[in-house]
């Protein structure tokens, strides 16, 4: 009689259980983006509301909500770092991820997967995930605005994010995220992108968490306003020394791009809608392949 290889139960179950699945930017196109949650000018997380995996987020958030208002929900038998848990925020239940554990103060540190944001609760409030509700993709993508910095050191304190979860500036991002931004400087940034239907280009990953780094484009009064270049402008950060030396270069990273005398680079000009001239602004092109106009209204 042939030999079947023995299978336990455990891996059976491992087998079945749904591996979480994280959205991306796609690289070389302007990507239809919102903003769910702003950590920082520098530092936030985004949507891709065209996926068509979104429009299934609201019924997960019911779905997530009317479980774990119950009592009988299961705790969390011992938090463990990177573990994806049930977290309760702003009144209802979201998916999340323990980034740190305090064994002192029986406390977490969670990052929600689909809204972004950070938020320290007691371990005690954390509820076991039910296998089905990781099925839908993680839609939150953490991004950080490409080859800038802060121009200031001012501080900044714990804020809330546009999904309205806590977000905290401590918790350690990628080293060009996690630079301090002003306060006046997030209000920039939420003023141009609040309520609107963004363009991001990436750039470049961090080198050390992956996080990608954008150009990230909106409309003003019916123009094209690029993020990164606007807050050097207003005097809220300035260009990164690498991007410094990209002022003669006409190379990027990842998406092919021009680079202006002002270090930031724009999509690239074969693709513009507009001919490029000594005297047109570095705002006025974008990819025809996702025309922002289109995509904001």
């Amino acid at each position: 009689m042939e030999k079947v290889p023995f299978i336990s139960a455990d891996t059976i179950s491992c087998a079945l259980r749904p591996e979480p699945f994280h959205l991306q930017l796609v690289e070389g196109i302007n990507n239809d983006v919102c903003i769910s949650s702003l950590v920082s000018a520098g530092h936030f997380f985004v949507q891709l509301p065209s996926h068509p995996s979104h429009a299934s987020l609201t019924s997960l958030n019911l779905l997530m909500n009317t479980t774990y208002s119950s009592s009988q929900a299961p705790l969390l038998p011992a938090p463990v770092e990177n573990a994806l848990v049930a977290a309760p925020a702003m009144g209802g239940w979201f998916r999340a991820q323990i980034l740190a554990v305090d064994p002192v103060t029986a406390s977490c540190t969670v990052k929600f997967v689909d809204y972004g944001g950070y938020l320290s609760l007691e371990t005690a409030a954390l509820r076991q995930i039910r296998a089905d509700f990781l099925s839908l993709p993680f839609q939150a993508i953490e991004c950080g605005l490409a080859n800038i910095v802060p121009n200031n050191n001012t501080s900044n304190n714990s804020t809330e994010g546009e999904s309205g979860l806590t977000v905290e500036s401590e918790t350690p991002v990628s080293s060009s995220c996690s630079t301090e931004w002003s306060e006046e400087a997030r209000g920039l940034v939420h003023g141009l992108t609040s309520g609107h239907i963004l363009q991001a280009q990436v750039y470049d990953y961090d080198q050390n968490t992956g996080v990608p780094m954008v150009y990230l484009y909106t409309l003003r009064d019916s123009e094209v306003v690029l993020v990164n270049q606007e807050l050097v402008e207003r005097g809220y950060a300035k260009l990164h020394e690498e991007a410094a030396s990209l002022v003669s270069s006409t190379e990027t990273k990842v998406s092919p791009s021009t680079t202006t005398s002002s270090g930031i680079s724009s999509p690239s000009s074969e693709q513009s809608t507009t001919p490029e001239s000594d005297t047109t602004p570095i705002l006025a092109t974008v990819n025809e392949t996702t025309p922002l106009t289109a995509a904001s209204t």
